[in-house]
C-alpha cells in the first residue's frame, strides 16, 4: 500500500531503481524524500517532502506556497510537504488547499533537552504521514500527526524513533 523512497544522494539510489519502483508498485501510494538534482525521477509520486532549501532549488517562487504549487504541477504530484525547520511545515494537498503548521512543541516528553537534534525528523515526518494518509486519515490530520511525531524525535538526542504510544499520548493532548 505504501512505498517510501529516501534519496540521500549517496549513490545507492538511481533513476533506474526509481523507475522499477514506479513500475512494480505503481498502484501503491508512492512517497519520497528527494534531492533537488534528482527531482525528475519522482514524477507522478503521490507526495514528496523536501526541506525549504531543497524546494528553492527545485523551483523559483517568492514564497513557500508558490514553490509548492510549481513543484506539484511540474512533478505531477498529489500533494507536497515542505519542512521549514523550526518554523514548522507547509502542505499543499490534493485539492490545492494549503496549510502551514508551526513546529510541534511536545507536551508529554518526560525529559527535555536544551538542544534539538533534527536527525531523522524528515524521515519520521514522511513515514508517519504516509502511514496515516494510506490508512484513510485526511491529509490535514495525517500531517498534524506527522508533525507531532517529528516533534517527538527532535526532542531526543541522537537518531531516535517515535513510538505509537508516545504519538498517541502527544496527539491526545492537543
Amino acid at each position: 500500500d505504501i512505498v517510501i523512497v529516501s534519496d540521500y544522494d549517496k549513490g545507492t539510489l538511481n533513476e533506474r531503481a526509481v523507475k522499477i519502483v514506479k513500475s512494480q508498485f505503481g498502484n501503491s501510494k508512492l512517497f519520497a524524500d528527494v534531492k533537488p538534482e534528482n527531482r525528475s525521477w519522482f514524477t507522478s509520486f503521490y507526495c514528496i517532502a523536501p526541506n525549504y532549501g531543497e524546494a528553492v532549488k527545485m523551483a523559483k517562487a517568492n514564497n513557500v506556497s508558490g514553490l509548492c504549487h510549481r513543484i506539484k504541477k511540474k512533478l505531477d504530484l498529489e500533494c507536497i510537504i515542505v519542512t521549514l525547520s523550526e518554523n514548522g511545515l507547509f502542505v499543499l494537498d490534493e485539492q490545492g488547499k494549503t496549510c502551514q503548521l508551526d513546529a510541534h512543541v511536545c507536551r508529554t516528553l518526560p525529559e527535555r533537552h536544551h538542544r534539538i537534534d533534527v536527525t531523522g525528523a524528515g524521515d519520521t515526518l514522511l513515514a508517519v504521514f504516509a502511514l496515516f494518509r494510506t490508512s484513510g486519515v485526511s491529509t490535514l490530520n495525517a500531517v498534524k500527526a506527522a508533525n507531532a511525531a517529528a516533534g517527538i524525535v527532535v526532542n531526543k538526542l541522537g537518531t531516535s524513533v517515535c513510538g505509537i504510544e508516545e504519538l498517541r499520548l502527544e496527539v491526545a493532548g492537543e
